[in-house]
């Protein structure tokens, strides 16, 4: 990590009492971001030129590009 980054660490919980315990599917979605600069007559233009950069494979984004996790549950 290059800093500035949040951490944010889950710990194990029990269940208490008689609590029924019930299954979830978690989502966990990460993102990773990045800015590129580009010279293009639009805004439409520019992000087009970067998409097209993208599929081609000339900005691959990595850990270092990391901004965030979210976990999402719901029952099943």
């Amino acid at each position: 990590m290059t800093g500035g980054e949040e951490v944010f660490l889950l710990r194990p919980c029990r269940i208490g009492g008689n609590a029924m315990a019930k299954k979830y599917r978690v989502t966990i979605t990460e993102t990773l971001k990045r800015t590129v600069d580009v010279t293009a007559e639009s805004k439409e233009a520019a992000e087009q030129i970067v998409s097209d950069e993208w599929y081609s494979g000339k900005h691959i984004l990595t850990a270092d590009d990391f901004t965030g996790v979210e976990f999402e549950a719901n029952t099943i």
